[in-house]
């Protein structure tokens, strides 16, 4: 269910019917999306530290945010469509990466379109 109290973007029951907080993220060069409106062919090729920076950005951003309700615990899903950041070859490195510490995150994920094997991957971020 989406509430229109946002935060959080959605509310989910977990298999023991408490409320969840979902809250939805993209990861998203901006500026090439822009230039993309603009006509202009363009992709980024994002760095793995890149990457890393921008989770970290958006995980503080939705940690500041004051959620309306009382939920078991909140959730960020990370999705992108970054043709170069790709599953099989960043996971290593943001499985191995502990994220800061979070306030009022309780899990996060990172959430692929590309499929790998049939399937759409994401990968569990390990929050502090």
């Amino acid at each position: 269910m989406c509430t229109k109290k946002d935060p959080p973007d959605c509310i989910v029951k977990d298999p023991s019917g408490n409320d969840v907080g979902v809250e939805v993220s993209e990861l998203v060069d901006k500026r090439a999306i822009e230039k993309v409106e603009r006509g202009i062919n363009t992709t980024r090729l994002w760095r793995e530290n890149e990457v890393i920076q921008e989770i970290e950005k958006i995980l503080k951003e939705k940690d500041l945010k004051r959620y309306h309700g009382s939920y078991s615990k909140i959730v960020v899903i990370i999705h992108t469509d970054e043709v170069s950041i790709e599953y099989e070859h960043i996971k290593p490195t943001i499985e191995n990466h502990l994220f800061p510490p979070l306030k009022q995150i309780d899990e996060a994920y990172l959430l692929f379109s590309y499929p790998y094997k049939e399937k759409c991957p994401y990968i569990r971020l390990r929050l502090r």
